[in-house]
């Protein structure tokens, strides 16, 4: 019994099977798995798989010598014919890897700033490495003009799935000199004969050219090929350090209305100077190929990136290559030189496939300011529109024709008014029934006087409602027997049945999906300034968000009033309205407007 238990293998984790060893690896962060990795060589080669599954680089040094790493990997295993055994079945049932990329457009190392060429090798030779690979790229600490994005147009970078932009200014805290006595009597005495402390300079600062090319590199499909999501930022040239509310936020009763505002002002001025310069248009995006990226993207978020102006989306729309069909989520916040009319054509085009939809314009926004008041001077202002066969800059219809299949909607606008609600037909039935609804004040007040009639309102709007319902379903059938034709009456009859069988389910269909979402239905509205008619009340939009489907929250927010208050099938979810104690526009602001040059 002695000596067969002497010969019997050792239990160690070099004899576990793969799948147990590669299990106890998943509790394990990175600090762990790399001082396993330095037990054993047998060991060394069997966390690889684990310890390169998923990658943080935050340089270009850091990138390049995991790139060397990687690439000596394969001489290293053909040492034990064991360990390199065990390598190749990790390498079978390894995961695909991820990868996240930082690079600083102002990082100085060896080679300097970093240019496309420089990183569009290393990730090819990343990918060369793992071609399952997915990463996400991050350029930081730019401008809109480096050398790096200008150089992207005649690179690839293959595998990059995500790629995120932060360009313009960076926050810069001077250090501060050396405080020992040392360098302290030397500053003091410059005759003594030792070198001055030298105090450090801020970086020089990078400006920003705004130009539509671009664009280029990111819409042409064939510089970054794979990528499925970006993310522009053109505000700060890195991630915010505060934390930013979200708009949710705006109905917790403890945080007071200063601390619920973001900086749209500041964005506004942070951007007017820049939208002075002029924008020139790009000269690839005429080309019929260059919206090859554009069909493939998923995500696309563009925070105050000057770039996108009118002409330039204008001819992204007209292109009949740029219609992203792929396209889930859009994320649209400060867009400077972005018009109501540009708006307008894209939400007609664009919010009927998305599910995920997020529109921020800052408050007092001139354009909107404008449009505002010449539908209250000009009663054929839209109707003009209408006779030109374009879309009337008016959002809140649009909102409500075109975007009734997001899951997920933010809009964050100057004016909104009852007609992202209810029709123009509706308003007219209310108006027949003697109901009053043009009694507000501004910016959206119900006068003590003249008391809004709620209970009337959600009674005409439900029985108008319904019977809509009816008349569609009816329509429905006249089609399918008119469709049938001159057939017998047995044809006729079951024609009409099954047409109204099939709107019956496409109505249970509608209530199915919407009840079993995984993530809740949400409509967030937030209105900076009040809305588009003196006369409408804010409490009359209430009683309507009311209304609206079962199992989609509303979230309502008036920030001139200022209310808020929750939604959800007929019942308000929250004190609709409640209002800062001390009634003053303490906004907070950022300390250092990044384009006060």
């Amino acid at each position: 019994m002695q000596s067969q238990h002497d010969t019997r293998t050792k239990p160690s984790l070099e004899t576990l099977p793969v799948e147990i060893f590669g299990k106890i690896c998943t509790f394990l962060n990175t600090n762990a798995l790399s001082k396993v990795a330095l037990t054993s060589r047998a060991l060394y080669l069997a966390t690889q798989s684990p310890l390169y599954r998923h990658i943080t680089i935050h340089s270009i040094q850091v990138l390049f010598r995991l790139v060397r790493t990687l690439n000596g990997l394969g001489s290293a295993a053909s040492d034990l014919e064991k360990a390199r055994s065990w390598y190749e079945q990790q390498t079978k049932t390894k995961d695909v890897l991820t990868a996240k990329i930082t690079v600083e457009g102002s990082d100085s190392g060896p080679w300097g700033s970093p240019t496309a060429v420089l990183v569009s090798g290393l990730i090819r030779s990343l990918v060369n490495h793992a071609p399952e690979i997915r990463i996400t790229l991050s350029l930081i600490k730019s401008s809109c003009s480096c050398p790096f994005l200008r150089g992207c147009v005649a690179e690839t970078f293959p595998r990059v799935t995500k790629l995120v932009l932060y360009v313009g200014k960076h926050h810069h805290t001077p250090q501060k000199p050396e405080k020992s006595s040392t360098a302290l009597n030397s500053m003091l005495s410059p005759a003594s004969g030792a070198r001055r402390t030298a105090i450090p300079r801020p970086p020089e600062r990078q400006r920003c050219l705004p130009s539509g090319n671009f664009w280029d590199p990111f819409l042409n499909g064939r510089s970054f090929q794979d990528c499925r999501s970006i993310e522009i930022h053109h505000y700060w040239a890195e991630p915010s350090r505060t934390k930013i509310l979200p708009l949710d936020g705006l109905l917790e009763p403890d945080v007071p209305w200063s601390a619920r505002g973001t900086s749209y002002e500041v964005t506004d001025a942070y951007l007017g100077r820049l939208n002075r310069q002029r924008i020139t248009g790009s000269t690839l995006l005429s080309a019929s190929d260059s919206f090859g990226g554009l069909q493939k993207f998923e995500e696309f978020t563009v925070e105050g990136a000057p770039e996108l102006t009118e002409e330039i989306m204008g001819t992204i729309m007209e292109n009949r290559g740029s219609i992203a069909t792929n396209l889930k989520r859009l994320d649209l916040r400060g867009l400077p030189s972005l018009t109501l009319r540009a708006v307008a054509k894209l939400l007609a085009r664009a919010l009927p496939t998305l599910t995920h939809f997020t529109l921020h314009i800052g408050p007092h926004n001139s354009d909107a300011v404008e449009h505002r008041s010449r539908f209250q001077s000009n009663a054929r202002y839209e109707k003009e529109y209408l006779e030109r066969g374009e879309i009337v800059p008016h959002l809140c219809p649009l909102i409500r024709d075109f975007g009734k299949d997001v899951q997920q909607l933010e809009l964050a606008v100057p004016y909104v008014c009852r007609q992202i609600f209810i029709t123009n037909q509706e308003s007219e039935a209310l108006e027949q029934a003697g109901v009053q609804i043009k009694i507000g004040v501004e910016p959206g007040i119900t006068p003590s006087l003249t008391p809004l009639d709620c209970r009337s309102i959600s009674k005409v709007l439900s029985d108008y409602r319904n019977q809509s319902a009816l008349h569609t379903r009816q329509r429905n059938i006249d089609a399918a027997v008119l469709k049938a034709g001159n057939a017998q009456d047995g044809m006729n009859s079951r024609a009409a049945a099954n047409a109204g069988i099939e709107y019956d389910i496409q109505v249970e269909d509608r209530m199915r999906r919407v009840r079993e979402a995984k993530i809740p239905w949400k409509r967030t509205i937030i209105a900076w300034d009040g809305l588009c008619s003196d006369d409408h009340t804010w409490e009359e939009l209430t009683v309507e968000a009311d209304l609206e489907e079962e199992h989609v929250e509303w979230t309502l927010a008036n920030y001139a009033i200022p209310c808020a208050s929750r939604h959800n099938g007929g019942r308000t979810l929250d004190q609709p309205f409640w209002s800062d104690v001390t009634g003053k526009d303490t906004r907070s602001r950022p300390e250092v407007d990044p384009f006060d040059m």
